[in-house]
């Protein structure tokens, strides 16, 4: 935390005698980076003042108390701190003010004198100007004070730290781009970004110095991206992981699950549309999965089914039928079954009715399904 005055004690000039008007004391205050308002700090000079009820507030440029807070003097000389009840946020070169309020009653008060006390600073914050009043809380505009300074009072801050966050990591399609967007709070003035890829491969960005900008891989794989943000408090930065993926209609098929291809690799046949290429299950293919990611889609629209078509057919077999599984990773969202696996080559239907699969997330980045036949 950070305070103006420290733990040095004021000369005592000039006492006002609480037995007339009211008395406040104020300062006005510049926030030289953001800051958090945590205490206002008061010295007690003299023991009348022990015990005393007062006020201490804060309010902001335009002059309205943002908040006030009713506490006691302590029975002993020297600063006091009043921690406030909800700390108050101040951002870079922005004025507020903080004061404390005596109400009439019997007793000093002691305030100094002289405009050599100010400018106060201590990197976060710098005092304007103070002085009294003795007849209102409040006192408008906090940066119009001068000449006079109550430098019996004094307000301590935190410095909000910069923070980056380069957002939620991502998985994409190789073949196209996204849209990277990094956040920055805390620190203090004007802030710069700078985008660079720090693992991966090479990729290019649509505009690096943006705090919001494409990025277009070169090639399947994983990269990671960094947001470094620059201001007047120096630098921090955070990672998001971007993962680039080939476009595919199944992924690749174990050869363990006994599934054969006639016309290229598995994943070939099975990614093709030509009826010359196909795979052929073992005999009896019960346990024997087509296990893959299908190709990321926009999710269905609520109330939307969704639908897998597959074209097969039996052959020495008097009966047969198909499971078709959708999962997120290992997460089974939910199961269908074409009854009748025909004679001849045809095509099969498994309908997904929207309130089935209202659970599935993972459409962007690839369901995960399993297609399992059976025959008797």
């Amino acid at each position: 935390m950070a305070n103006v005055y420290g733990t040095g004690a004021p000369t005592v000039t000039t006492p006002d005698n609480l037995s007339g008007p009211p008395l406040a004391l104020k300062h006005g205050v510049i926030a030289t980076v953001d800051v958090t308002v945590q205490k206002i700090r008061y010295y007690v000079t003299a023991t009348e003042m022990f015990g005393r009820s007062v006020d201490v507030y804060v309010w902001t440029g335009a002059g309205s108390i943002a908040q006030s807070k009713t506490v006691t003097l302590p029975s002993a000389l020297g600063w006091a701190e009043f921690t406030l009840d909800t700390p108050y946020a101040v951002a870079a070169n922005t004025a507020f003010g903080v004061g404390i309020w005596f109400p009439t009653g019997a007793g000093n008060v002691f305030y100094g004198h002289g405009a050599t006390q100010l400018p106060k600073t201590t990197g976060a914050i710098t005092l304007t100007g103070g002085g009294f009043d003795e007849s209102t809380k409040t006192a408008g505009d906090p940066t119009g004070f001068s000449g006079t300074s109550s430098y019996f009072l004094d307000v301590e801050t935190t410095t909000t730290p910069l923070v980056v966050s380069a957002g939620a990591d991502q998985t994409i399609d190789a073949s196209g781009s996204t849209t990277v967007t990094a956040t920055a709070t805390g620190g203090s003035g004007s802030k710069t970004y700078a985008w660079t890829i720090v693992s991966g491969g090479t990729g290019t960005f649509g505009s690096a110095s943006s705090a919001s900008t494409t990025f277009t891989p070169s090639a399947p794989g994983t990269y990671g991206l960094r947001c470094t943000v620059t201001d007047g408090s120096g630098s921090s930065s955070d990672d998001v992981i971007v993962t680039a993926t080939s476009r595919r209609r199944i992924a690749t098929v174990t050869s363990s699950t006994g599934w054969t291809a006639t016309g290229g690799t598995v994943q070939a046949v099975l990614a093709d549309n030509s009826s010359a290429t196909y795979v052929t299950s073992p005999n009896n293919p019960s346990g024997a999965l087509i296990d893959g990611i299908l190709q990321p889609i926009t999710p269905p629209a609520a109330g939307q089914p969704f639908v897998v078509r597959l074209r097969g057919y039996k052959s020495g077999a008097t009966s047969g039928s198909v499971t078709v599984k959708l999962y997120d990773g290992a997460a089974l969202r939910a199961t269908q079954v074409i009854p009748a696996i025909p004679d001849a080559e045809g095509e099969m239907t498994a309908t997904f009715p929207s309130g089935d699969i209202a659970l599935v997330t993972s459409w962007a980045t690839g369901v995960r399904i399993t297609i399992e036949a059976t025959a008797v």
